[in-house]
């Protein structure tokens, strides 16, 4: 699909070679890094704005959102195939695939964070009050924002790292304890404020 439109975003895989750039006129391009043409291109629903634009790990499928209507929506990445539209989502920010489940990472203006089955677009679960989360790409571990505070959950120890870095802004109540800091190397060196445990 040839297209003079200046991209707006890039995602790319985690593994393989297969990365995606949506333009301004809502197209997606589909590149690997073996072959400097243009795999495929195909129109979505892509708007420009927050992180829309998602490939899964293998590079089999993208999502993209919008903010205004249209919602979430899945595609193949060969030949860019519909698989499902969820046109009820509305205030999509941004969208990740989940690393440790079959699942799509959408979070909304104003919560819920969402996760949705990569494989028909139904809510798994609504996660009111977080507003994105990280996965490590190391581990079953993650970081979840809620409220501007970051929660390290490693699903492995099933627990909580108990103390906090950012003594003088952070009220997370293990400030207070004196207990000595914390820092996280993942997948580069990473400061976290810890304040609740929060599952999925």
């Amino acid at each position: 699909m040839a297209s003079n439109s200046a991209i707006r975003q890039i995602a790319t895989s985690y593994e393989g070679s297969v990365f995606a750039a949506a333009d301004a006129e809502r197209a997606v391009h589909i590149f690997t890094l073996d072959q400097p043409a243009e795999v495929t291109g195909f129109e979505t629903i892509f708007e420009f704005g927050g992180q829309r634009l998602a490939i899964s790990p293998g590079g089999t499928f993208c999502v993209t959102g919008a903010y205004n209507r249209d919602g979430v929506a899945l595609y193949e990445t060969n030949g860019g195939s519909l698989i499902w539209h969820r046109k009820d989502l509305r205030g999509v920010q941004r969208l990740q695939f989940s690393r440790h489940e079959d699942a799509v990472l959408a979070s909304l203006e104003g919560g819920p964070l969402l996760l949705l089955d990569s494989r028909t677009g139904a809510t798994l679960r609504d996660l009111p009050g977080v507003m994105d989360i990280e996965e490590s790409p190391f581990g079953r571990a993650k970081l979840v924002c809620n409220s501007a505070r970051y929660v390290f959950r490693d699903e492995n120890r099933r627990s909580l790292l108990p103390s906090c870095i950012h003594r003088d802004i952070c009220d997370c109540g293990g400030c207070a304890s004196g207990s000595p800091p914390l820092g996280v190397a993942w997948p580069t060196r990473t400061t976290i404020r810890v304040g609740m445990l929060l599952d999925y």
